[in-house]
């Protein structure tokens, strides 16, 4: 069955269903002016009417106009949400010329998001008289289309992850948190950020800014440590998440959790910072051949930063514990990582650890060590 004897069909029986049986005169008229309506609006059909769902997470539906006779003139049916913060449809009108007037023509019904928990919402598609020049056409009312918009649940929010156990130092290692919002603002939402003390670490960007499109789209923030020149030990503060500047209700003044950060004091690892010289032992094997070697180590250390210049090209970290990291960069141990403790004992700091490496079925390991 075509779509136009479909949708011809289902409003022949609908009007056969709803065909009045009272008595009497008043009751006869009431038929007759009825069935004068339905004659009428034979010559334009919409389908279907009634049972439709959208959903508040962008669920949507489509329903079909056709036109049983060609007009004389063009022929504009207006469409209206009757509820537009629950529904929404996609165009404001339809119109059937003389030349397309047997094509069906679709709109699209699509549910919208409220961030309020109210439950399953009804709303209707309202349809205006048809306007044309044709007379015959000029002022036909179609039924409205009922729907209903399925509640989400989401409500307006935003979330902050994580808010706590962050750590910057006063080298200015950084740590970085995101954002992200609940569900879609009906307008931009901007949330400014700042640090509760800038002399122990610094936020970035200033503010972060939601749109319609890119609400659910998590934003990164970095907090970067502060040196303050003195020996303060580890401090905590936080990121300030102030109250947002939106045009959208639900959005406006909402505060999110701050963000709690501790910066850790460089004192403590400054005490390791100097040139070390040393040497490295061990043995390497491959390709059924073990020889032992041996070389020096001589590397910097500068806020933490190891800079090695001998195994040459290397680089490592050493934390406020003195326990150090770092890598060789080339020669006969190229590629191997060193592990190991720095110790400070009568004035005099030293290091020492083991190293490895394994590439291409040649491996290596030993200890080493270094002072300043």
């Amino acid at each position: 069955m075509s779509l136009f004897r479909s949708l011809l069909h289902s409003w022949n029986n609908r009007s056969a269903r709803q065909a009045p049986t009272a008595a009497g005169r008043a009751g006869r008229r009431r038929l007759e002016m009825e069935e004068l309506e339905s004659r009428e609006l034979l010559s334009i059909l919409i389908s279907p009417v009634r049972g439709l769902q959208t959903s508040e997470r962008g669920g949507f539906n489509v329903v079909t106009v056709a036109m049983t006779a060609a007009p004389s003139a063009d022929v504009t049916i207006p469409l209206t949400s009757s509820r537009p913060k629950e529904g929404q449809v996609s165009v404001s009108s339809l119109t059937f010329t003389p030349a397309n007037w047997n094509v069906p023509q679709q709109f699209r019904v699509t549910g919208q998001e409220d961030c309020v928990k109210d439950g399953n919402q009804s709303y209707s598609v309202i349809t205006g008289p048809a306007q044309s020049a044709d007379p015959a056409h000029n002022g036909i009312n179609i039924p409205d289309v009922s729907l209903r918009n399925l509640d989400s649940r989401r409500v307006a929010g935003i979330t902050v992850r994580p808010a706590s156990g962050l750590v910057t130092n006063e080298f200015g290692k950084s740590a970085t948190f995101t954002i992200k919002l609940n569900c879609p603002p009906r307008a931009d939402v901007l949330i400014p950020l700042r640090s509760s003390k800038i002399s122990e670490g610094v936020v970035s960007p200033g503010f972060v800014t939601f749109t319609p499109a890119n609400w659910n789209v998590p934003q990164t923030v970095t907090v970067t440590g502060v040196d303050e020149l003195r020996m303060d030990g580890n401090v905590s503060y936080k990121i300030i998440t102030r109250p947002a500047i939106s045009a959208d209700g639900h959005y406006r003044g909402l505060n999110a959790v701050d963000v709690s950060v501790t910066n850790r004091d460089n004192d403590q690892i400054a005490r390791f910072d100097g040139t070390y010289r040393g040497s490295y032992t061990g043995r390497v094997t491959g390709f059924g051949v073990v020889r032992q070697i041996s070389g020096p180590v001589v590397f910097t250390v500068r806020r933490g930063v190891i800079t090695v210049t001998n195994p040459p090209g290397g680089t490592g970290v050493v934390s406020q514990n003195g326990a150090a990291n770092f890598e060789s960069g080339s020669g006969s141990v190229q590629g191997a990582k060193f592990g190991g403790v720095f110790t400070i004992s009568g004035g005099r700091a030293r290091a020492s650890g083991g190293w490895s490496f394994l590439d291409s079925g040649v491996s290596g390991h030993g200890p080493w060590q270094a002072s300043r």
